[in-house]
């Protein structure tokens, strides 16, 4: 009768520290964590280069009836562009301004130039992870000459675009504006001018 119940104790010690080493983490193989990936922070300063592939339009125009008109050459363009932008949530709110240097001519008018186009643009987009989708509202600007006096053109640019994250720091994307400008050469005479470009852009957030 006591052998028996030796034998039990010693049964029940045994299951016992089995149970024991089974639940203890150096005996137990522990599933590896997976690294969660650093979320990206849109908020701060931005600058960059941008090339553009540009076109668009240029119309004469006598008491609001258009007098002449041509296409503009197709052309590419270099510029720069600085902004700030502010993460919401998943929502991104920001201002840029950029310039783009340019020199095209209407066509049939090698006389006339149009030069520099100027922007400032709010945006707001949506962020996915390391990918930022928006849109553009802002005012623009221009100059030309057609070999007498320059006259600045004002108006409005809208557009859409894309940025990711390559880096924590380091940004590519693309973008796709309308410019529409005039400018008013006199009481009856008015020169309109739409440009739509195409950039792809890089730059560096801060």
């Amino acid at each position: 009768m006591n052998i028996t119940k030796s034998v039990a104790a010693a049964t029940l010690i045994s299951m016992s520290a089995s149970i024991a080493m089974a639940g203890s983490p150096d005996a137990a193989t522990q599933s590896p964590a997976l690294a969660t990936p650093a979320a990206v922070d849109w908020t701060g300063v931005r600058a960059g280069l941008q090339v553009s592939k540009q076109t668009g339009r240029v119309e004469y125009l006598v008491n609001d009836v258009l007098f002449n008109g041509a296409d503009l050459q197709d052309d590419t363009t270099f510029g720069g562009f600085i902004g700030y932008d502010r993460q919401i949530g998943n929502y991104v709110v920001g201002l840029e301004a950029s310039l783009s240097k340019v020199d095209t001519v209407p066509v049939g008018f090698p006389a006339t130039h149009l030069n520099d186009v100027k922007s400032v643009k709010a945006r707001f987009g949506l962020a996915k992870n390391k990918t930022l989708f928006y849109g553009v509202a802002g005012v623009s600007s221009s100059s030309f000459f057609d070999g007498g006096p320059v006259y600045d053109q004002k108006g409005t640019v809208l557009g859409l675009g894309v940025e990711h994250m390559v880096t924590q720091k380091v940004f590519v994307g693309a973008e796709f504006a309308v410019h529409k400008m005039d400018d008013e050469l006199s009481a009856t005479e008015d020169f309109e001018t739409r440009i739509n470009t195409v950039s792809l852009r890089t730059g560096i957030r801060f």
